[in-house]
Parts: structure tokens; sequence; C-alpha cells
């Protein structure tokens, strides 16, 4: 967190981004950084050069930092993910932590019924990966993404897991029944 607002006696304004934030007890992990969300300077149970690390809103920030000392900007930003599915069996977040933020949900994609519609989508994402694969990879993963998606209501797969798939079954010397069941069971 801290090298998102100093780095190499440089201020700087870096967007944080966390990934799978309820993987951690993040009440814990972020401690007296709560204070600093809510716009108080903190000192942390840390030093740098023998001095403890203080941190200030931009508004009452030392003109000069010394190098113990950070200044966060009113615009630094914070984002996070975390699986919602997974939310009850992860760590749980406090409503402290939670009022300091935004939360917008992202659903994964609706997944084409017709073949040639979802052998499109997935080409497209196989685009922004920079991936390949043969058309009878992506035919069959694209046919496990929507049964998959579509056997249980609310518990759907992203596009993440099929990247992996498709990677997997592609690189895979063995037929492709038997690569692609390897990757599911994977």
């Amino acid at each position: 967190i801290l090298r998102s607002f100093k780095r190499n006696g440089t201020q700087r304004n870096d967007l944080l981004i966390i990934d799978e934030i309820n993987r951690s007890d993040i009440d814990k992990s972020f401690g007296q950084l709560f204070t600093l969300l809510s716009g108080q300077e903190i000192q942390l149970p840390f030093t740098t050069n023998g001095e403890a690390v203080e941190v200030y809103p931009a508004e009452t920030a030392p003109p000069t930092l010394a190098p113990h000392e950070y200044a966060v900007p009113s615009s630094w930003r914070l984002l996070a993910t975390m699986n919602s599915y997974d939310k009850t069996s992860l760590y749980e977040m406090s409503y402290a932590f939670m009022r300091r933020f935004s939360f917008i949900h992202i659903d994964a994609p609706e997944i084409p019924t017709d073949g040639a519609r979802r052998r499109r989508l997935l080409t497209q994402y196989l685009d922004v990966w920079d991936q390949d694969a043969e058309r009878t990879v992506v035919d069959a993963i694209g046919d496990i993404w929507y049964i998959t998606n579509t056997a249980v209501d609310h518990r759907k797969i992203g596009p993440a897991i099929v990247k992996d798939m498709i990677s997997q079954v592609s690189n895979s010397s063995a037929p492709l029944e038997q690569a692609v069941t390897r990757a599911v069971t994977s």
C-alpha cells in the first residue's frame, strides 16, 4: 500500500488493485489503515531508518516528506475483487470496512445457446488473451461453459476458468475428449 503513495522517495498516486480481497482477514491486514481511510493520520508499527512510519491525508501532510512519511492523495483509489460465491466460506469483511467502499456486482457473461455464436464469443476472448486454439477445442470448451452456466441457477463460471481450460486442452497431446475431461477435473 505504501508503495502506491511513494516509491524511491518520489510521491506517487498509483492505483492499488487487490485481487480476491476476501482470501485474507482484511480487517487485520488493514489494521490502522482503517483510520487513514477515514481521513486521519496514522503511525504504523514499523520504522524506516529508525523513524516510525507516518501516513497523512494529503490535506494535512507536511510540504516536504521525510523518508518515513507518506501522503495519501485525495484522488488515490483502491480497487478490489472478490468472488461473491466464496464470500460465505472465506473471511468476512466487517461493516466498518465495507462502508468505506462501493460494491459493484459483475456477473459472468451470458453464454449464447447457439454454438456458432458461442464460438464467436470465445474467439473474441481468445483475441484479447492473445491465445490460439483449434476450432474443436473452442467448441468443446464453449459447450462445457454453456452447460456449466445453465445447470445451476446463480452458480456460473467466468471466462478466466475457460481461458485456463482452453490453454490446458490446447497444450495436451491427449485425444480431445480425454484432454477436455482432464481440464474439467482440474
